[in-house]
């Protein structure tokens, strides 16, 4: 399996945004197009330029359903990485704790 950095994962969301806006404005280019040229063209240039704007939809929907789920993967690793964090402070904080009683207790036993 792959595993993808956080750049990585960042880099693929930001082409994945772009092909988005450029498939959305490419689709819009082509339904406009159907509209003016409504009343002059019938039958196969109408059909094709209705599909291909339906097509363009359709992929853009899939390239935003792509970028949600890295959105989400990423998000899930900045979780877990925080998490880590926490639990390694906290293991920190203890075991620190406990060297320092434990060199409270013996400057006291000297001292006595």
């Amino acid at each position: 399996m792959k595993t993808n950095t956080a750049r990585q994962v960042r880099a693929k969301i930001e082409d994945y945004t772009r092909f988005i806006y450029i498939l959305l404005a490419l689709s819009g280019f082509l339904y406009i197009g159907t509209l003016i040229s409504n009343h002059e063209h019938h039958g196969g240039p109408m059909t094709i330029m209705m599909s291909g704007t339906f097509v363009l939809l359709f992929v853009s929907f899939l390239f935003s359903y792509k970028v949600k789920k890295l959105r989400s993967s990423l998000e899930n690793k900045k979780t877990a990485l925080k998490l880590i964090k926490a639990v390694f402070l906290f293991l920190l904080f203890f075991f620190g704790t406990i060297k320092f009683m434990k060199h409270l207790h013996e400057s006291s036993l000297l001292n006595s």
